[in-house]
Protein backbone atom coordinates (compact mmCIF):
# COMPACT_ATOMS: atom_id res chain seq x y z
CA UNK A 1 0.00 0.00 0.00
CA UNK A 2 1.31 3.44 -0.91
CA UNK A 3 1.48 6.32 1.54
CA UNK A 4 -1.65 8.44 1.25
CA UNK A 5 -1.30 12.03 2.41
CA UNK A 6 -4.88 12.87 1.51
CA UNK A 7 -6.85 15.73 0.00
CA UNK A 8 -10.10 17.41 0.99
CA UNK A 9 -11.84 15.24 -1.62
CA UNK A 10 -9.98 12.03 -0.66
CA UNK A 11 -9.81 12.22 3.13
CA UNK A 12 -10.75 8.70 4.28
CA UNK A 13 -7.82 6.48 5.17
CA UNK A 14 -5.28 9.27 4.75
CA UNK A 15 -2.37 10.34 6.94
CA UNK A 16 -4.16 13.67 7.38
CA UNK A 17 -7.24 11.86 8.74
CA UNK A 18 -5.03 9.91 11.16
CA UNK A 19 -3.38 13.14 12.36
CA UNK A 20 -6.81 14.62 13.05
CA UNK A 21 -7.92 11.47 14.87
CA UNK A 22 -4.80 11.34 17.04
CA UNK A 23 -5.08 15.03 17.97
CA UNK A 24 -8.71 14.50 18.94
CA UNK A 25 -7.74 11.50 21.09
CA UNK A 26 -4.90 13.40 22.77
CA UNK A 27 -7.17 16.33 23.61
CA UNK A 28 -9.81 14.03 25.11
CA UNK A 29 -7.19 12.04 27.06
CA UNK A 30 -6.03 15.34 28.58
CA UNK A 31 -9.56 16.15 29.73
CA UNK A 32 -10.05 18.78 27.02
CA UNK A 33 -12.90 19.00 24.54
CA UNK A 34 -12.31 17.01 21.37
CA UNK A 35 -12.21 18.58 17.95
CA UNK A 36 -15.55 20.07 16.92
CA UNK A 37 -17.48 18.65 13.94
CA UNK A 38 -18.92 22.05 13.02
CA UNK A 39 -19.09 24.66 11.67
CA UNK A 40 -18.06 23.18 8.33
CA UNK A 41 -15.81 26.10 7.34
CA UNK A 42 -13.75 25.68 10.53
CA UNK A 43 -13.45 21.92 10.02
CA UNK A 44 -12.29 22.52 6.45
CA UNK A 45 -9.72 25.10 7.58
CA UNK A 46 -8.40 22.77 10.30
CA UNK A 47 -8.09 19.99 7.77
CA UNK A 48 -6.01 22.24 5.52
CA UNK A 49 -3.39 22.25 8.29
CA UNK A 50 -3.45 18.45 8.64
CA UNK A 51 -3.28 18.04 4.87
CA UNK A 52 -0.29 20.37 4.64
CA UNK A 53 1.53 18.39 7.34
CA UNK A 54 0.67 15.00 5.83
CA UNK A 55 1.59 16.06 2.29
CA UNK A 56 4.92 17.49 3.46
CA UNK A 57 5.77 14.30 5.39
CA UNK A 58 4.97 12.08 2.40
CA UNK A 59 6.87 14.35 0.00
CA UNK A 60 9.88 14.41 2.33
CA UNK A 61 9.93 10.62 2.67
CA UNK A 62 9.62 10.26 -1.10
CA UNK A 63 12.45 12.75 -1.70
CA UNK A 64 14.84 10.90 0.62
CA UNK A 65 14.69 7.17 -0.18
CA UNK A 66 18.30 6.84 0.95
CA UNK A 67 17.01 7.17 4.51
CA UNK A 68 15.41 3.72 4.23
CA UNK A 69 17.93 0.92 4.67
CA UNK A 70 16.81 -2.66 4.07
CA UNK A 71 18.81 -5.52 5.53
CA UNK A 72 18.10 -9.20 5.17
CA UNK A 73 18.70 -11.57 8.02
CA UNK A 74 18.12 -15.33 8.03
CA UNK A 75 14.65 -14.93 9.55
CA UNK A 76 13.39 -11.55 8.37
CA UNK A 77 13.96 -8.37 6.40
CA UNK A 78 14.67 -5.34 8.52
CA UNK A 79 13.98 -1.73 7.66
CA UNK A 80 15.98 0.95 9.39
CA UNK A 81 15.21 4.60 8.81
CA UNK A 82 18.23 6.86 8.97
CA UNK A 83 17.51 10.22 10.55
CA UNK A 84 19.24 13.39 11.57
CA UNK A 85 18.26 15.43 14.62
Amino acid sequence: MALKAGTQADWAGSLAELIELRLDQLLIADGLPGLPDAPADQVRSRRHLFLAIAQAVVEHLHAHPEAFVLRDSPRRTLLRIERTP
